[in-house]
């Protein structure tokens, strides 16, 4: 079982082992946003900002982290997007869809997120759906 849990003021990333110890997979330097399993059940795709204060731009940042905390893989998001509540590692394990809302300044208040779709080997996205078709 996975977990989003608060320490602080930080949101971390935890699961609990099949003798029902918790480990922490994200630091305390990760804020978390959201995450989904791999399909390889051992590792998760996990959005997360490097500071405390994650209603801030510039964007997050993706990564796979393993069960015991290593960080396997960084996935550079583009300057304009960040990722939000909502993610899906599709069952081959090189893409995943994630919900995502440009910075405020581009388009005003009351932005509104879009499905993007993560290459997460060549750090490739691309918009899902038409922004603009609501």
């Amino acid at each position: 079982m996975a977990f989003l849990g608060t320490i602080g003021n930080v949101v971390t990333l935890g699961v609990v082992q099949s003798d029902g110890e918790v480990t922490k997979v994200t630091g305390d330097a990760e804020y978390v946003i959201a995450f989904a399993w791999m399909p390889d059940a051992r590792s998760f795709l996990v959005a997360y900002d490097d500071t405390d204060r994650p209603d801030t731009f510039p964007p997050n940042r993706l990564a796979i982290w393993t069960l015991t905390g290593a960080r396997v893989r960084t996935v550079k998001l583009r300057a304009d997007l960040r990722a939000e509540d909502g993610m899906s590692v599709q069952p081959d394990g090189g893409t995943a869809v994630i919900a995502g809302t440009p910075p405020p300044a581009a388009v005003g208040f009351g932005a509104q997120s879009d499905l993007f779709l993560i290459d997460l080997y060549r750090r490739r996205q691309s918009a899902h759906s038409d922004p603009g078709s609501g």
